[in-house]
């Protein structure tokens, strides 16, 4: 097999014939020949000839078979040179012409100007961008904060807030209803008043919390909500119903069996709200303040966030009092109650609480008692001044309103088998069934409020006299 027969018949440029006979055969012929043949060649072999004379005259000797044997001979191994050299060309060509194909997208090896493009439609057909992640940086990532809430509807609030003037200042909010209680009561959309159902923090930066935020950096501002919804043991037609229409009184006064008692360990109730609203993202539904002044933050229909597994059938309460200590720590009991001339203890706030947020004015808190009080809560022994009378007072209406508006309280606590009220954890099963009222620490082991010096009878002595007091007058409404 010679070179030659690998030579493809299109040439990429004229080839000289040889002449017929001696020794040529027609497989020669048919395979070297010129390509003027075809019409699209741009350098066809006259076209050479003119350009090179020496040529053309060679090609009319080789015509008319002048040239001797030596030269015919010379004649046929330039061209198997000549031959053997375009042939070497084509074959490095052939991977450029296939990567000059792949570049211009061709699938098929043909060029791209055979590439058809899709017919025209009416219609814009969109593709997906594809996203290219940025290369990594040494940046901080900022925090991802947690999801914000929906903010309650401005009917969800207006309906538990009784036009104010219907008040004579002394009401609470039961499932939108108002109740007397015959003490004083700041509502949550009253001036000085305290909302839950506000999103933001109560309080702005610095100013008189700004210590509490040196010492504890506070959470940056977030839309967050501090309490949920009530749902209990209600059907499935009730819950509906809540939902869709919210609490009505009846509804709420099946669910709700149990009126929680804490101290605050802030002193002053802004204090507390402080801490509970802006830094912990809690609530409850009253505080009440050294100067006997009652806050509610809620509408008893909502659940306040204050007593854990308790909150679904408990309204909750926070009672200022800087709180119990071991007595062998008593350094912030020391620096909160001073002793005046006549050596009468009362309650001496940090400078930076200016006035503490007290309504009334030239308050000075007194404990009930002139001496601290040292008892015993889960067999640990506590030392702790006690609330004030104002503070009592106070608590014996709210108390006895509670029990009126929502019956399924009783005017009572947890009692041991010789009738005096329990200092420790009520079993789970007990605390199940009990109806009443209850301190922190009856329902876990990790709290000690309302604390040691809590006086049990005192406060149910007086809130069941006025409860007789209230049923005994005609016509008196809630």
């Amino acid at each position: 097999m010679r070179i030659t027969d690998f030579i493809m018949p299109r040439s990429p440029s004229p080839l000289i014939p040889l002449p017929q006979g001696e020794g040529n055969s027609q497989r020669h012929r048919s395979l070297i020949r010129v390509r003027s043949e075809t019409n699209s060649a741009p350098d066809s072999l006259g076209s050479k000839i003119q350009k090179q004379p020496a040529a053309a005259a060679l090609h009319q000797r080789c015509k008319r078979s002048s040239l001797s044997p030596r030269e015919r001979a010379g004649v046929r191994g330039n061209g198997a040179t000549d031959i053997a050299a375009r042939f070497i060309q084509q074959l490095l060509a052939i991977p450029l012409l296939c990567l000059l194909l792949a570049a211009a997208g061709c699938r098929t090896g043909k060029p791209s100007t055979e590439f058809t493009p899709p017919a025209p439609t009416n219609e814009t057909i969109l593709r997906p961008v594809e996203v290219i992640a940025p290369p990594p940086t040494n940046k901080v990532a900022p925090p991802v904060l947690p999801p914000v809430e929906p903010a309650p509807t401005i009917a969800t609030q207006t309906q538990a807030i009784p036009p104010l003037s219907t008040r004579t200042g002394d009401e609470i909010v039961v499932a939108g209803q108002l109740f007397h209680t015959g003490t004083r009561v700041v509502l949550w959309n009253e001036t000085n008043g305290y909302s839950a159902y506000d999103l933001k923090r109560h309080f702005a930066t610095g100013g008189m919390m700004a210590a509490d935020d040196a010492e504890d950096p506070a959470p940056p501002q977030q839309l967050r909500k501090r309490y949920d919804q009530r749902d209990g043991e209600l059907t499935r037609a009730e819950l509906t119903h809540v939902r869709t229409n919210g609490w009505d009184l009846p509804t709420l006064q099946r669910g709700i069996d149990q009126f929680v008692i804490h101290y605050d360990v802030a002193g002053t109730s802004r204090q507390c709200f402080y801490i509970l609203h802006d830094r912990r993202f809690l609530s409850v539904h009253f505080m009440l303040d050294l100067d006997g002044t009652i806050y509610q933050t809620l509408d008893t229909q909502e659940r306040a966030r204050h007593a854990s597994g308790a909150n679904d059938r408990s309204v909750g309460i926070e009672i200022a009092n800087i709180g119990a200590y071991p007595t062998n720590e008593t350094g912030t009991l020391e620096q909160w109650y001073k002793r005046d001339t006549n050596g009468q203890p009362y309650v001496t706030l940090p400078e930076r609480f200016g006035d503490g947020g007290l309504l009334a004015t030239n308050f000075i808190a007194r404990p009930a008692r002139m001496d601290a009080i040292t008892n015993t809560i889960h067999g640990r022994t506590l030392v702790q001044y006690d609330f004030t009378p104002e503070q009592y007072s106070a608590l014996a209406h709210l108390t006895a309103a509670l029990c009126r508006a929502l019956p399924q309280i009783k005017c009572d606590a947890p009692r041991d088998t010789d009738g005096k009220v329990l200092a420790e954890k009520v079993p789970d099963e007990a605390l199940e069934k009990f109806h009443g009222l209850v301190g922190h620490y009856h329902l876990t082991t990790n709290k000690t409020d309302p604390g040691p010096a809590f006086d049990w009878e005192k406060l149910l002595g007086e809130a069941r006299r006025w409860m007789s007091e209230m049923n005994s007058r005609p016509g008196q409404s809630p």
